[in-house]
């Protein structure tokens, strides 16, 4: 908090969001699952990527979190996890939603966030890294889990809220995932 020039009076709501975030189990993973089981070997925090993209120069799109360049897409994936031979990313949200953070609220924030797009340039980004740093071992079918975001201020609120998940079966292939974005984004 001293780093981030954190008032001290966010102190104990802060320890808050965290002890939730850690401790919330993450039922699309597994039901006992949460985040604090993580060894170090089986995440990797602040994945950077950076990879070209077709889509035309003169027409920059903004997608959140994402930097557009010269025919490249930049930017940073908040985390991917290894869980039973199965990786999953995972981006964290600190939205607030006055509605609440259950599945229907979360989904219109998805919605106006544009952040449909960015999992999707994420999901890229990571089967791509995955693909080339596996080779055969890889099978997405197999060892791709999907996309979490984690909506922070929701988390350890019960019933699911606060965890947003796309199933890998709902992103289909990375070629047609490829094709998609590029269809999106021109």
């Amino acid at each position: 908090m001293e780093i981030y020039r954190v008032d001290e009076r966010w102190q104990e709501r802060i320890c808050g969001i965290i002890w939730n975030t850690l401790t919330t189990p993450i039922r699309p993973v597994a039901d006992d699952f949460i985040l604090a089981q993580l060894k170090e070997e089986e995440r990797l925090h602040e994945v950077e990527f950076y990879y070209p993209f077709s889509f035309p120069v003169n027409e920059p799109e903004k997608i959140p979190d994402c930097e557009i360049a010269n025919q490249y897409i930049r930017g940073f994936v908040d985390l991917v996890f290894k869980h039973n031979k199965k990786f999953y990313i995972a981006d964290w949200k600190s939205n607030y939603i006055e509605s609440g953070y259950d599945q229907q609220s979360m989904e219109i924030n998805m919605n106006h966030a544009d952040y449909h797009l960015q999992y999707k340039l994420y999901t890229v980004a990571v089967l791509r890294w995955l693909k080339q740093a596996m080779d055969d071992r890889f099978d997405p079918e197999k060892n791709f889990g999907g996309i979490l975001y984690f909506y922070l201020r929701g988390m350890g609120t019960g019933n699911g809220n606060g965890i947003y998940y796309v199933p890998a079966d709902e992103l289909r292939s990375l070629e047609e995932l490829e094709r998609e974005v590029a269809g999106i984004i021109k």
